[in-house]
């Protein structure tokens, strides 16, 4: 995949990180755009472990 490509998916992460709860639910409803782009293992490998730590987070 070139830089180009990888560019929105970044950012698509990156906004599932912020700190602001609508940037956050911009890209929950982007998930399986997200998905789609890293592949089935990555997806299972990254993607889901990632979203399953920041939700038991917001669960403290």
């Amino acid at each position: 995949m070139a830089n180009e490509e990888l560019l929105p998916i970044a950012i698509l992460i990156d906004e599932l990180k912020s700190d602001e709860p609508m940037r956050r639910l911009n890209s929950v409803t982007r998930l399986s755009t997200i998905a789609v782009a890293l592949g089935e293992e990555r997806t299972r490998s990254e993607l889901v472990p990632f979203l399953a730590e920041n939700t038991d987070d917001e669960d403290e």
